[in-house]
């Protein structure tokens, strides 16, 4: 008896250690459910994601032998009951296949628990159910975007960031094709809305680059502060969200101030003939 409780008790352990936890009120009847989902224990289940004060029912399938409940309260790890509760060949009482265990999330607040699964009482979780709540709404679509004015100027039109996330201009040689992972090697120029060691930062949308604007010049270990000089260059805007990698968003081949033509006139000037 002890030394099954153990077993289940590491297990609960290993489950515990690899998902943030939030209170947790779980009876064996459904109530309400706003979701559905049944707990085969051979098919990992996808992440549920709830609002506050849903319900996610779960309903025992096939292969599962014993639940654990994981809970936070008060900073303290607690066993539920339901870590006894043996669905398969288990005495009465118990959980059968077929039954239900109700999740219902916290009114406020916003967290994750964790609901497992195992085969039998002396394994670690076949599958775990991860519950966010609340749901997340989809983010908003994204405005950014690059113009050449025309006048020895560029704009840079952004959504709001608000940081991990960001937006980055970097500005390369003439003809140079945009990384779209955003690597800046290779960059002359670049700026993006958030700094932590004090080099310039993009102004508020729409930022109005030209000839003097402060920017980051360099790559890399090399970046230094520095203002924009003028020249043509390759714009390469990006979206980072602060969780994946950067997103190309625009291209676009620009001119910033007056650029003198390098290229001298060909030949010599043809001195007019008198034709008398």
């Amino acid at each position: 008896m002890f030394r099954t409780f153990g077993r289940i008790a590491a297990a609960a352990s290993l489950l515990f250690a690899t998902v943030a936890i939030a209170t947790v009120a779980s009876s064996s009847t459904a109530g309400a459910a706003n979701t559905n989902v049944t707990a085969n224990c051979s098919v990992i289940p996808p992440i549920q994601s709830i609002n506050n004060s849903d319900t996610l029912t779960i309903t025992v399938g096939a292969g599962c032998g014993a639940v654990i409940v994981l809970t936070n309260g008060g900073g303290t790890v607690r066993w539920d009951q339901m870590f006894m509760y043996i669905s398969q060949g288990a005495p009465t009482g118990g959980l059968q296949q077929g039954e239900t265990i109700t999740y219902t999330a916290p009114a406020s607040g916003s967290g994750s628990a964790a609901i497992g699964f195992m085969g039998t009482a002396q394994d670690p979780p076949a599958i775990t159910f991860t519950i966010n709540f609340p749901a997340q709404a989809p983010p908003a679509p994204r405005n950014d975007s690059l113009t050449d004015n025309g006048d020895g100027s560029m704009t840079v039109t952004y959504s709001p960031v608000v940081a991990p996330e960001t937006v980055a201009l970097n500005l390369f040689a003439p003809g140079t094709t945009c990384d779209p992972s955003g690597n800046p090697t290779n960059r002359l120029f670049g700026i993006s809305k958030f700094s932590n060691n004090g080099l310039p930062v993009l102004a508020a949308s729409p930022a109005v680059l030209s000839v003097g604007s402060p920017m980051r010049s360099g790559w890399a270990n090399t970046t230094a502060a520095s203002t924009l000089v003028a020249g043509s260059y390759q714009a390469c805007l990006y979206y980072f969200d602060g969780v994946t990698s950067n997103v190309l968003v625009q291209s676009l081949a620009v001119t910033i101030g007056t650029v003198t033509p390098t290229t001298a006139p060909s030949g010599d000037p043809v001195v007019p003939a008198f034709t008398g």
